[in-house]
């Protein structure tokens, strides 16, 4: 680990460097890419998703996920708008 350019602001060479650089924190958000959410999802207490709802063509994909495991605790439904082409879900679970 190294301390960056920035004051505050820290580089790490593993996720687990990363947590542990955010052990005193409350709360850490790990934002992706794939691998990253791969190697992060069994570390995990609460995902926030943004489900988009429509017909993609991608090549990435966040990890399958079973839902047996997680309680879902709140969603905001969202429809398409002038910012937004689709309409998408906010939702939030907590593992069980």
């Amino acid at each position: 680990m190294s301390e960056g350019v920035n004051e505050g602001y820290f580089e790490a060479d593993s996720l687990e460097d990363a947590i542990d650089l955010c052990e005193h924190e409350d709360h850490v958000f790990i934002m992706g890419g794939a691998t990253v959410y791969r190697q992060s999802i069994d570390k995990v207490d609460s995902m926030y998703i943004t489900w988009v709802h429509g017909s993609f063509s991608a090549d990435t994909f966040f990890p399958e996920i079973n839902f047996d495991d997680w309680k879902e605790v709140s969603r905001e439904e969202h429809e398409a708008d002038d910012k937004n082409p689709h309409p998408y879900s906010f939702v939030y679970y907590e593992r069980k």
